[in-house]
Parts: C-alpha cells; sequence; structure tokens
C-alpha cells in the first residue's frame, strides 16, 4: 500500500485520533533504513551499514534484507526480530516535512497506516485548546532531535566525500539463487575505501575527526561483518518455508550469536 502522507493540523485531524503501531508489519518490504550517528554502535552490532546514492548526495542506511522488498528482521507476525529498532522505524507513522523558505518543519502523518481513527478511538491529536496532544508532542520532539542527528550524519557524510573515502559496493549473497541475481542486487551503495583511509595525511584525518566522519567510516567497516548474519537470516527464512512443504529435508542451521531471536 502506497503511503499517503498528509500534513497534521487542526482542519485535517481535529476530528481524529491515532494509535501507536503494534507491530512492525508496515517495514515487512522495506529492505535498508536510514541511521544516524547515535546509533552507529547499536546499528553496526547487528545490521550492515552502506551508503546509498540519493538525489545527488549520500545517506547512511542498514540493509535489512539482501533483496529488494525484503526486511529479514520481520518475523510473520509483524515482531521485529533484532536487539535494536532503528529510531526511524519507531517513529511510524509520524515524520517531518521541510518547505522551501520555512524555518519550521511540518509534522505529517501516513493515513495509509491503518493507526488513524475518529475521535475515542485512541491518542487524540489536538487538546481542546487547539495545542498539540502531550502524547503527539513526544512525537514532535523525538522527530527533532532525530532531525539534529540526521544533519550532523550529513555533515559527516560530507567531509567523507570531499577526501574521497566511498567506493562502490555490490551484494551477493551465497543463499541467493544464482538464477535470480537480478533481484538481489542494489544499485547506488558504496563502502568507505579502507586503503584511502589510512592513507589520509594528519590535516585531513584531523578533519574528518572533528565532522564525526571518522567514527562513522570505521563504524560502517566493521558493520560489514554483519553481511554473514543476513545471509544466514535468509537461508534460514528458505529452510522454514521448505521444511514447511518436505520436513525430512530440514537443514541443521545454526546461528553463530545471540544477535538475533526466531519464533
Amino acid at each position: 500500500m502506497a503511503s499517503q502522507v498528509l500534513a497534521v493540523s487542526p482542519e485535517n485531524h481535529a476530528q481524529k485520533s491515532w494509535r501507536p503501531a503494534s507491530n512492525y508489519q508496515f517495514a515487512s518490504t522495506v529492505p535498508m533504513g536510514s541511521v544516524v550517528l547515535s546509533e552507529l554502535g547499536k546499528v553496526a552490532s547487528i545490521f550492515p551499514m552502506v551508503l546509498v546514492e540519493r538525489q545527488g548526495g549520500f545517506e547512511l542506511v542498514a540493509l535489512f534484507g539482501l533483496q529488494n522488498g525484503q526486511n529479514l528482521f520481520v518475523d510473520p507476525q509483524g515482531r521485529w526480530m533484532a536487539r535494536y529498532i532503528p529510531a526511524r522505524l519507531r517513529s511510524y507513522p509520524f515524520s517531518l516535512a521541510f518547505r522551501e523558505g520555512m524555518p519550521d518543519p511540518l509534522l505529517c502523518v501516513d493515513e495509509s497506516s491503518r493507526l488513524i481513527g475518529e475521535v475515542g478511538e485512541g491518542e487524540p491529536f489536538f487538546e481542546t485548546s487547539g495545542k498539540l496532544a502531550p502524547q503527539l508532542q513526544s512525537f514532535v520532539n523525538f522527530l527533532g532531535a532525530l532531525e539534529k542527528e540526521r544533519r550532523a550524519t550529513a555533515t559527516a557524510i560530507e567531509a567523507i566525500v570531499k577526501l574521497q573515502l566511498l567506493k562502490p559496493l555490490k551484494i551477493k549473497g551465497a543463499a541467493v539463487d544464482p538464477a535470480d541475481l537480478s533481484s538481489c542486487d542494489f544499485t547506488g551503495l558504496h563502502a568507505i575505501d579502507e586503503s584511502r583511509l589510512q592513507a589520509l595525511d594528519a590535516a585531513d584525518l584531523t578533519m574528518l575527526r572533528d565532522q564525526k566522519g571518522l567514527s562513522l567510516a570505521y563504524a560502517q567497516l566493521l558493520s560489514l561483518y554483519q553481511l554473514e548474519s543476513l545471509d544466514l537470516l535468509l537461508r534460514m527464512r528458505r529452510q522454514r518455508q521448505a521444511s514447511a512443504e518436505a520436513p525430512a529435508k530440514q537443514q541443521d542451521l545454526t546461528p553463530g550469536s545471540d544477535v538475533f531471536r526466531f519464533s
């Protein structure tokens, strides 16, 4: 279902209510999601991170799958199956929109989320005075802090790009059907070029550190070890699907760590 994003306003939502998401089914087909500097440690310990080229720039994202339309961390019941949930997903169904020439962002909500109802069916959008209700104001505060982190992350990425530290990255999981490789290759992905990073002189290294790009670079490099975990998750998912039809062919696939939980 396509998103139907609408600005939150008394005209649009005075007679409506909202409910927080009870599961992550909405993200079951989302193969990657943006992350910010404050999340680096938690994200890198679970998800591979890459830089994806978008709209003439680069964005830091965590990979949730090895194919488009695939999220290996959402189970059939919509439960999130990892220790950490990236902040961008936790803000659903709300987001901020920015208008050219306007200093303040607009709070928006995805009307297709099935989390919007009539008055009394959930939390109110507004108080009788016309102010945002306290529960919704907490989302605004969270999204504001996330936007501040996003801008700091963009500054770090700009420093990385300026020093030409990125190289194209192709991902092909070992569990992917060789006859279907075209559907599993993401495009526009980049990773830190470790040899270029190590060759930086003192001045460039200091600049990169001061812009928070150095911590981002090392976290991104280390996170690529999690590609093996994604590949394992994909094999386990396919094994479960196959075992439902032919239990006798079930394979022994044992995770190498306790990062993931399965039902």
